[in-house]
């Protein structure tokens, strides 16, 4: 087993130190690459940071004029040292690659033309993550927890959902500080985490349950609204063997098969028969059934029974076995059309419509797809009134699902995935959609793989956590603002 080290990583901050520098309304046209973050000099000249490790400046359309001297200075030269973008012929057109020499923050400061302009840069001491045991991705954030029981997260998300009260929802981990893992404040150690948008949750190695983030909707567990910075605990006294989330809401299963789920009830998503909440303590889920699966959507709640079926509640629009119109509706009721509002608040037995003869024996739900106990998975379909079966995708052991995409692993590690791909979610290397399973690529061997929003993650064999699809809040690690089209190593592994 490893331990944490700690190293140096660049953070760049751009404040405004130049002379005559002009707002966003009179910047030159960017010809600059995609996603360049701020503009300070007049005229066609820009300061302009790339990434968390590199500043170049950016002439616009015209380029640079003739004869121009341009000068870099590293105020503190032993926080940070330059190294040439281009060791063959460096010049100071060119990115200036900025390296970490010892934690504290300097300024690297350009001149031409007589204007000066800055960018500050922090080297913080980071932990490093060396071993990773457990990978998460939920919303716009991503978590891991080592060996030793660290949890770090990175990304961004609203409620303090990283644990820090200085990270910004809107930047994330990545402007002002590195795009790399950042530890959570932990009391005790965790076995597992799960962050979303707006809270996270774990569970430590006796099933005890701690959230923190966001309590508008109590989804903390706790009785007290507002942001919570460090971990709490659940309230109610209750261990739980897995936990999931959804929106202001939590869900956790128990050794005993129980469910229970407390935070926001808006259409009966805790399915606890009540048309009331938010509710601040575990409320069980009714019905009595016992759950082997469960899964918290947005505004729906599904799960697989120990007897192989799945049921759902809360708001969806999908065709379900329930009684149409009736006040209130029994759990598991027959199907006999599309489900009542009112019918909505206890778990409903969701039904294939595949013509086929009885379901197939259920083990796992995820997002929108459920799989097989023979390793198949139906997923609803596109006008979310039925569920089918997923094609060209051999035996799978496990699935996980987000917003738009799926991810199947297979016993031997190859990871699949189908969806929506305009981000690179799906690891393929291409941004087309995909209705049939695509490999990832890069070769790895997967252990668990993670799905959020708009981005996934995947835990090696080797115990490195690799992250693909959206990254403009850095949820998939990388310093480099932009999408992953196929997997990449998260910033602060060797």
């Amino acid at each position: 087993m490893r331990g944490l080290t700690r190293w140096a990583v660049i953070g760049i901050l751009i404040i405004s130190c130049g002379n005559n520098a002009v707002g966003p309304e009179s910047r030159p046209p960017d010809c600059g690459p995609p996603g360049s973050q701020l503009t300070m000099f007049p005229d066609s000249l820009r300061l302009v940071v790339g990434s968390a490790d590199n500043a170049y400046l950016d002439w616009g359309c015209p380029g640079p004029p003739a004869n121009v001297a341009v000068g870099w200075t590293i105020r503190d030269q032993t926080i940070a040292a330059f190294g040439p973008a281009n060791p063959g012929a460096p010049s100071p057109y060119d990115p200036q690659l900025i390296h970490s020499l010892a934690p504290g923050q300097t300024f690297v400061v350009v001149e031409t033309a007589g204007l000066l302009d800055s960018v500050l840069v922090v080297v913080p001491d980071t932990v490093v993550m060396e071993s990773i045991a457990y990978v998460a991705a939920g919303g716009e954030a991503s978590c891991a927890i080592t060996d030793g029981g660290t949890t770090l997260c990175w990304g961004a998300g609203t409620g303090s959902v990283l644990g820090e009260p200085w990270v910004d929802p809107a930047i994330g981990t990545c402007w002002g500080s590195p795009c790399s893992p950042m530890p959570v404040p932990r009391e005790t150690d965790l076995s597992s985490v799960q962050p979303m948008t707006t809270h996270a949750c774990g569970l430590d190695p006796f099933g005890r349950a701690s959230c923190w983030g966001d309590n508008y909707a109590l989804q903390l567990g706790v009785p007290n609204r507002g942001a919570v910075y460090d971990a709490v605990a659940v309230g109610g006294g209750k261990t739980f063997t897995t936990l999931t989330l959804g929106r202001q809401y939590t869900c956790g299963l128990t050794s005993d098969g129980d469910a229970y789920c407390w935070g926001d009830n808006h259409a009966g998503k805790l399915g606890g028969n009540q048309r009331n909440g938010p509710i601040g303590t575990p409320e069980l889920v009714s019905g009595g059934l016992k759950w082997v699966s469960l899964d918290a959507q947005a505004e729906t709640t599904c799960g697989v029974t120990d007897a192989g079926h799945l049921y759902c509640w809360g708001s969806f629009g999908t065709s379900v076995r329930t009684v149409a119109g009736a006040e209130t509706c029994q759990v598991g009721a027959d199907k006999s059309g599309p489900v009542n509002e009112q019918c909505a608040y206890v778990p409903l037995r969701m039904s294939l419509d595949s013509g086929t003869g009885p379901d197939p024996i259920f083990v796992q739900t995820s997002g929108s797809c459920v799989l097989t106990s023979e390793g198949g998975v139906y997923c609803l379909d596109d006008a979310r009134t039925r569920y089918a079966s997923v094609d060209g995708l051999g035996p799978i052991a496990s699935i996980s699902g987000g917003d738009n995409h799926t991810c199947g692993l297979s016993a031997g590690g190859a990871a699949w995935c189908w969806g929506s791909n305009g981000d690179g979610r799906l690891g393929d290397g291409t941004a087309e959609g995909r209705s049939e399973p695509v490999a990832v690529t890069g070769g790895h061997t997967f252990t668990q793989l993670a799905v959020g929003s708009a981005h996934t993650c995947g835990l090696t064999d080797v115990r490195e956590v690799w992250c693909w699809g959206t990254n403009h809040l850095g949820q998939a690690g990388t310093s480099i603002l932009s999408e992953a089209w196929a997997p990449v190593k998260v910033h602060g592994q060797d």
